[in-house]
């Protein structure tokens, strides 16, 4: 678990900080900013701050949104071209469908008949193709 300065200098290191621009923008001193970042390396298994950083992200403890803004990411799939954006897309939905059967699978049988029975009334009334995972 980070502290929530950890977590701070994580943040601006993964947007690119050095640690007296660091410093800086928190009021505190560049040593600080060291020992900070050193403690979230021991305690994310990093290396050097950039690892650190990533790993932050990847196990949840900062977000894409923490790093970029909604312009940053605009920039950023704009540039993907649409055949990627497409399968990001596909992948997203993908996603969204797994979450959907685990809490499905935790409120029994009943109510995912009734469920899906809804739904499926929905696609017929909306004339919507059938959901599948492919």
């Amino acid at each position: 678990m980070l502290t929530h300065r950890e977590r701070d200098i994580l943040i601006l290191t993964a947007r690119g900080l050095a640690n007296n621009d660091i410093s800086k923008e928190l009021g505190i001193s560049s040593c600080t900013v060291k020992a900070v970042l050193h403690r979230a390396c021991v305690k994310l298994g990093a290396q050097n701050r950039s690892e650190a950083a990533f790993s932050a992200m990847i196990r949840g403890y900062i977000g894409i949104h923490d790093i970029l803004s909604v312009d940053e990411l605009v920039s950023i799939f704009a540039s993907l071209g649409p055949e990627m954006i497409d399968t990001i897309a596909r992948r997203l939905k993908l996603k969204q469908l797994d979450e959907l059967a685990e809490v499905l699978a935790t409120l029994g049988p009943d109510v995912v008949d009734s469920v899906a029975q809804r739904l499926k009334l929905k696609q017929a009334q909306h004339h919507l193709p059938p959901v599948t995972s492919q």
